[in-house]
């Protein structure tokens, strides 16, 4: 979260109040959902792998990145890519 403050040029506490005020959620909660949002438009991407998609996001390996996205989504980077290139 500091990391996002500080690109915001927020100090913390004042990052969390305006995430907590314009969204309802917990910078947390916020910051998984816009890295949620993000993996999925570069997973519909039919060029994109889900190991560049994992490295783009900063995850320091594509079985932390399964695991975060199945524990938001409900299913694996894999499942959701064959499912939305299927449609």
């Amino acid at each position: 979260m500091s990391f996002y403050a500080s690109e915001a040029k927020l100090s913390p506490n004042h990052f969390t109040r305006i995430i907590r005020e314009q969204t309802g959620k917990t910078p947390s909660q916020w910051i998984a959902s816009m890295i949620i949002v993000n993996a999925k438009m570069m997973l519909k991407q039919k060029d994109m792998n889900i190991k560049e998609v994992a490295s783009k996001l900063n995850f320091p390996e594509q079985y932390t990145f399964r695991k975060f996205f199945k524990l938001h989504v409900g299913i694996s980077p894999k499942e959701y890519k064959q499912r939305v290139l299927k449609d």
